[in-house]
């Protein structure tokens, strides 16, 4: 009985070393060399705009580090909204107070910059574009790289921020990528989501006018886009 008991405690204080990782030595085996510590995986950057806010953050793996005030697109000329990526960065001159970040967007050249117009940030009153103080965009450009991702929020109404507005050819905006998306997944359209009220999407119209029984017209209108199925709650 005592040797089957000495016995068992040897069992168990060989298994405790193990667990503790000291059983190579204990038994005169060469223990494996530690492999050095990885480096830490550097921070996914990202950037949040908020368009009611007017405001560009600055995120570090889906957390907050840096907050800047900007300007946004008037009504007529409506910022995108959307997910993207930084495409570009570049030294551009005075207008852009000398840094520019572009986005991937198919519907125009928009992207963050300074501006000599200080007085129009935090307000809608770029053609499209997102305008920072020199000194905020000069920060921005530092922390972000080209292939970061971009995501530009519009509120509860998404792409409709601005409210509903009548698109005639020629205009372009998140809400013609709306059109676009709905005349192909109803079978009326077959191209790409370019952003831009063209032939090609104004006839994809047209075909969905006729099917509807609608008269044919040359503009999208804020009644057309409710009978896409589009309603603001006021």
């Amino acid at each position: 009985m005592q040797k089957k008991r000495g016995n068992a405690l040897v069992a168990a204080c060989l298994a405790g070393v193990a667990a503790m990782g000291l059983l190579l030595p204990v038994l005169g085996a060469e223990r494996p060399a530690e492999s050095p510590a990885s480096e830490a995986a550097p921070p996914r950057t990202s950037i949040l705009i908020e368009l009611p806010e007017k405001t560009v953050y600055v995120l570090e793996n889906g957390k907050p580090v840096a907050s800047f005030p900007c300007a946004v697109g008037k009504p007529e000329t409506p910022s995108p909204v959307g997910s993207f990526t930084i495409s570009e960065k570049a030294h551009w001159g005075e207008g852009f107070g000398g840094y520019w970040i572009g986005l991937s967007c198919t519907w125009g050249n928009f992207g963050l910059h300074g501006t000599t117009h200080p007085e129009s940030v935090g307000h809608a009153a770029s053609h499209g574009c997102f305008r920072l103080d020199n000194a905020d965009a000069a920060k921005l450009y530092d922390m972000v790289n080209e292939g970061d991702s971009v995501a530009v929020s519009g509120g509860i109404y998404g792409v409709f921020s601005n409210g509903l507005r009548a698109v005639s050819p020629g205009m372009y905006g998140a809400d013609v990528v709306f059109v676009q998306r709905f005349l192909r997944q109803n079978g009326f359209y077959d191209g790409d989501l370019t952003g831009s009220l063209d032939a090609q999407t104004l006839l994809a119209f047209h075909r969905f006018e006729v099917s509807r029984g609608f008269p044919r017209t040359w503009s999208i209108t804020p009644w057309h886009f409710e009978q896409m199925g589009v309603h603001l709650l006021e």
